[in-house]
């Protein structure tokens, strides 16, 4: 007996909470990722200008998730 089978009233809140979880993860992995390349960029030796032109300067990194459905 599955949860959802058991309490199905609650199934649009688990979906919300699973989402959630998806959306905060995303975020922390593009916050642990755009980490990571500032300090790349700092051993590389590339210091980020206060005003710099938008050529020059690296765009922050985006990590798109998409949140597997579950299949009944």
């Amino acid at each position: 007996m599955s949860f959802k089978s058991k309490y199905p009233e609650y199934a649009p809140i688990e979906q919300h909470i699973r989402r959630a979880h998806a959306e905060r993860s995303v975020a922390i992995a593009t916050a642990i990722a755009n980490a990571l390349l500032a300090v790349v960029d700092l051993f590389r030796g590339k210091s980020r200008p206060a005003k710099a032109s938008p050529a020059s300067v690296r765009k922050p990194l985006v990590v798109k998730a998409r949140l597997a459905t579950a299949r009944t």
